[in-house]
């Protein structure tokens, strides 16, 4: 991942550079990663097929995981792993939120199916 962020740095114009990023980023299973990649690659050149196909593959693979009863313990690892996630977690708000949610899960529930943008 270092030599494409580099790559990326000198051209960032250079679509296998944001596919092979897309592609890394899936078998780490970091899906949001992956999809920002291949569509980063796709803004640059919306026919690019080993983008289309990368997203594609990460866009199945999303709604996989979301039908499966399953956790993924590798996927949580590599979340909490994640600069940004953890980052994430230690927003006051976003601390405040989990707690309610482990407190009353079914009012926290009722919370996130009213608010609009996590309706998208």
């Amino acid at each position: 991942l270092r030599d494409l962020e580099e790559c990326l740095k000198l051209d960032p114009s250079f679509v296998k550079a944001y596919s092979r990023k897309g592609a890394a980023h899936f078998f780490m299973k970091e899906y949001h990663k992956a999809l920002e990649a291949y569509e980063r690659g796709l803004g640059i050149d919306k026919d690019n097929e080993e983008c289309l196909k990368g997203r594609e593959q990460v866009l199945a693979k999303v709604a996989e995981t979301q039908r499966s009863s399953e956790v993924d313990e590798e996927q949580i690892r590599h979340a909490m792993a994640d600069p940004e996630i953890q980052r994430i977690l230690h927003d006051p708000q976003i601390s405040l939120f989990l707690r309610s949610m482990k407190e009353n899960p079914t009012e926290a529930n009722k919370a996130m199916r009213a608010d609009p943008k996590l309706q998208e």
